[in-house]
């Protein structure tokens, strides 16, 4: 799981750093390198009311075919908050270093 983490960070970051023009909007706002973190947010959200749905409105053939769905969308969420902590563990990091140079 940590290496499907990291290989979507990496190649998240590549394609943002090295792409030209934006593509996506989040509501009115383009999706860049600076917004990526609000942009998982986001997605997190999607998610939820994606599992609501899934729980109260979806039809499966079967009680395992939505237990699959809901483990699927657990493993997505998972993922963006790991991501986000992770980033945020870096930022306090990098900003304790510079205090720290300061003083």
């Amino acid at each position: 799981m940590r290496k499907l983490q990291n290989l979507f960070l990496c190649a998240f970051k590549f394609v943002m750093k090295d792409t030209p023009r934006v593509y996506v909007y989040l509501g009115d706002k383009p999706f860049t390198q600076d917004n990526w973190l609000e942009a998982l947010k986001h997605g997190i959200g999607v998610i939820n009311k994606l599992e609501k749905w899934v729980k109260t409105k979806a039809l499966f053939d079967t009680p395992a075919q939505k237990e699959t769905v809901l483990n699927v969308l657990e493993s997505g969420r998972n993922i963006y908050e790991d991501i986000i902590e992770r980033e945020k563990c870096q930022e306090e990091t990098h900003a304790i270093k510079q205090k720290n140079d300061k003083d």
